[in-house]
């Protein structure tokens, strides 16, 4: 029956290019929506102020799956646990708070925040002129900061923190070892930056620097056992959603969508395949008699029909990884492109679910075949005969009135989405 499968593909090649198209785009799809699932499960966010540690303890964002809208600050408690921690070498406090440069009045920048001083060493800041501020009145702007604003060691300038305007001497400038944050930086000391951001002795996160030939995933291991469910422990590519708290909220958002998305794309798969076989085993009637005819039993027709859609799912799968990929990058991109999700966050789509997507994709075009076989593998060997010599018209006016239906229907809620909607949950019901 195999061979009759191979076969029949080799001549009927017309005849099943719309199942093969079905498959085809089915499981570009499905690949896409499991690379979105597998960005929202792993939440890979490169660090960028934080890079210069390979351990990050962070308090926990979130509350029975929903992130926090304010950041949730550890206690100096988990500071010192961290720090008893065999193989730590340094904890490192880190404490964030906007505040921003004033020249004139007007900002100099926007998005700038400052720190305690001794943050500088998680990514690493290192001073390039000047000293580290040491008491109250004092800050060290970054180098960027420090050109924009015209400032120098020993000038004063104006900083807006808390809504409040303050003046601050200009004690050192400071650079970064590699540009791996665009965020303008200045720099407090700890005591003042604690009094600045209002924080009663608590801190955003702690950087771990591990001792020489420590390993840093038994280290991560350790310390998040010692911390015991207090705080959130992220080593590798999660370190960002420490510095960003708020790209945690994209989690759910991503990883709703995809299955969203996944679940409409097998159904397509299965519903596309059931009517273009379907329509392919109506216009190949008189064949499917005669193989009955000449004693090809139900279970050899069913197995028949199976190899081919098996071929063509292989087929169609293997040469939809890579636009799979393509596919679920550019829908990635629209995501952060339209504030749905934090740019912060990077794609990632690996063997994992494209060997799922490959999976669901062949197993639902499986399934949509032996229900679009059914008829043409039960069908009597003489009923079979007889049916193959009469003339079936499928184009019914009550088909073609449906399809014109939701035809039109289709088009006038494309059109509504993309002209009259803006936003809001009309949007996801018009778009659906």
């Amino acid at each position: 029956m195999w061979m009759l499968a191979f076969r029949t593909l080799k001549f009927r090649k017309i005849g099943f290019i719309a199942t093969f198209v079905a498959m085809f785009l089915g499981a570009a799809i499905v690949m896409a929506c499991g690379g979105l699932m597998e960005t929202g499960v792993r939440m890979a966010a490169p660090p960028q102020r934080l890079a210069g540690v390979p351990i990050v303890v962070t308090g926990q964002q979130t509350y029975d799956s929903t992130a926090l809208t304010e950041r949730n600050r550890i206690d100096s408690g988990v500071v010192d646990a961290v720090k008893a921690v065999p193989g730590v070498a340094r904890a490192i406090t880190d404490l964030s708070f906007p505040a921003t440069v004033l020249t004139g009045g007007k900002p100099v920048a926007t998005g700038s925040a400052g720190h305690n001083w001794t943050s500088a060493g998680l990514t690493p800041y290192t001073l390039t002129q000047g000293a580290a501020p040491t008491g109250s009145g004092q800050v060290v702007l970054d180098s960027v900061l420090a050109a924009d604003s015209g400032a120098s060691v020993g000038s004063s300038v104006d900083l807006a923190v808390h809504g409040a305007t303050r003046k601050f001497t200009v004690a050192g400038i400071a650079r970064q070892d590699a540009d791996r944050t665009t965020q303008p930086a200045m720099f407090f000391s700890d005591t003042e930056a604690q009094q600045l951001a209002g924080s009663g002795g608590r801190f955003d996160s702690v950087g771990v620097l591990p001792t020489p030939g420590v390993d840093v995933s038994e280290l991560g291991r350790s310390v998040e056992s010692a911390v015991s469910g207090k705080a959130m422990v992220l080593t590798g590519e999660r370190r960002g959603l420490a510095d960003l708290p708020g790209t945690l909220s994209s989690q759910r958002t991503v990883t709703i969508l995809a299955a969203i998305f996944g679940s409409w794309a097998v159904l397509i798969v299965m519903f596309g395949v059931a009517s273009t076989l379907g329509l392919s085993l109506q216009q190949r009637a008189h064949e499917m008699a005669l193989l009955r005819a000449i004693g090809t039993t139900s279970r050899q027709v069913r197995r028949m029909i199976l190899g081919e859609t098996a071929v063509l799912s292989v087929l169609a799968t293997a040469l939809a990884i890579a636009p799979g990929y393509v596919v679920g990058k550019l829908l990635f991109d629209q995501l952060t492109g339209n504030g749905v999700v934090s740019k912060a966050i990077t794609f990632h789509e690996g063997w994992i679910p494209i060997t799922v997507g490959a999976f669901a994709a062949i197993a639902a075009a499986l399934g949509a075949t032996l229900f679009a076989g059914r008829k043409a593998a039960r069908t009597k060997p003489v009923a079979a005969l007889a049916e193959s010599t009469v003339q079936t018209r499928w184009l019914t006016l009550t088909r073609l009135l449906l399809a014109l239906f939701f035809l039109v229907n289709g088009v006038t809620l494309s059109v509504i989405t993309a002209t009259v909607m803006t936003d809001g949950p009309t949007l996801a019901s018009t778009a659906g």
